[in-house]
């Protein structure tokens, strides 16, 4: 088991931290998912080390930020990196 350092956990605090005060200023969620994004994109590379990186790469220009949120869970869940790439795919409605 991986773990991400304290020092990986701050810089991603103050990615997410980025993000949202960019969305702020600009007024528009796509600024808060930027950062978010390469908030993420951090905590993958700590944790995963180079597959990682290549599955943030996946997350540039997601402006959901359900999805980003719940590769965020999933980070902090220790999902294995497989798990965490399901989570790019919308979850299918389901019908009656």
């Amino acid at each position: 088991m991986e773990f991400i350092t304290q020092s990986g956990i701050k810089c991603f605090k103050e990615g997410e931290a980025k993000g949202k005060a960019d969305g702020k200023a600009e007024g528009k969620a796509e600024g808060k998912a930027e950062g978010k994004a390469e908030g993420l994109a951090l905590g993958l590379k700590l944790k995963y080390g180079e597959p990682g990186t290549k599955f943030a790469k996946k997350l540039i220009g997601i402006n959901n930020l359900e999805i980003l949120d719940s590769i965020y869970e999933g980070i902090e869940a220790d999902l294995p990196l497989s798990e965490l790439k399901k989570l790019l795919k919308p979850k299918a409605s389901v019908k009656k």
